[in-house]
């Protein structure tokens, strides 16, 4: 015989053959959905916070520097620019298109050449039409991360990226998904685009996406238990991108994410969402 998983609880497994009843979460076994809730809950309050990672690879440059370097600001335009920036706030990039009509592809190629990765000027948003990856729109939006191929027979898959990439989320993505994620950069219109457009084609069968708003962690872990203890056995992978913490719950037909903000210093707001594959 065995314990209950949950360290909270010392209750014994009876023997099968007596008729037991428990859940199995990650190949343990669980006398209740309360014990797999206290271990869900233990699990979210020590989960690290990770830090972003500036570059994937190639070494850090200013933007100004790379502007300069590929010829599309001179020094007296970057100064200016700089001097600017300062009093509108807003980033480079897009300051120096406002003053010298600066050609947003240029803009793109500097910046994927700082975060050491590719660019792409325009996608045709029916691509993302079938929903590549089957990801939750709730989940997209805090990756910062739109797939627009499927993956390959080699886990790789082409996403949309706005500038800066957050690698952290690229590596959550790969976590959770088991992808091999290819960050593109695109202008924030094109991903705005490609949001809007991602899985439309897929909606005309009447499904929807369940959206549960959730305020604790102590929420969050009942909604984890409660999907966990849908069926009989269970698999739980998370992946963790500052501020937020995704949960991915494995069941026997069903696969459900449950994807949250921690408190910083802003007031942000737990989510959770549901997705069949």
């Amino acid at each position: 015989m065995a314990r209950c998983a949950s360290e909270s609880c010392g209750r014994w497994r009876p023997d099968v053959l007596a008729g037991v009843s428990g859940l199995s979460v990650d190949a343990g076994w669980f006398c209740s959905k309360t014990c797999v809730e206290h271990m869900v809950q233990k699990r979210l309050a020590g989960a690290v916070r990770v830090e972003q990672p500036i570059l994937a690879s190639a070494p850090h440059l200013r933007l100004g520097v790379l502007l300069r370097h590929h010829g599309a600001l001179s020094a007296d335009q970057l100064h200016d620019a700089l001097e600017a920036q300062r009093k509108s706030g807003l980033r480079l990039g897009a300051q120096a298109r406002a003053m010298f009509g600066l050609d947003a592809g240029m803009v793109l190629r500097a910046l994927a050449a700082q975060a050491g990765t590719r660019y792409l000027t325009a996608i045709d948003p029916a691509t993302v039409q079938d929903g590549p990856g089957g990801l939750p729109h709730e989940a997209m939006a805090a990756l910062g991360l739109i797939p627009f191929s499927k993956p390959d027979r080699d886990g790789r898959v082409r996403v949309a990226s706005m500038a800066p990439v957050r690698w952290d989320a690229v590596t959550a993505l790969s976590t959770l998904a088991g992808w091999k994620p290819e960050p593109y950069l695109v202008e924030d219109e094109v991903w705005a685009g490609l949001f809007t457009n991602y899985g439309t084609a897929q909606a005309e069968d009447g499904s929807t996406t369940r959206v549960v708003i959730v305020n604790s962690e102590g929420e969050a872990a009942t909604r984890i238990a409660t999907l966990a203890a849908s069926g009989r056995r269970a698999r739980l992978a998370e992946a963790h991108w500052d501020p937020y913490i995704w949960v991915r719950v494995h069941g026997e037909a069903m696969v459900n994410d449950v994807l949250f903000a921690r408190p910083t210093t802003q007031e942000l707001s737990w989510q959770a969402a549901n997705t069949s594959h």
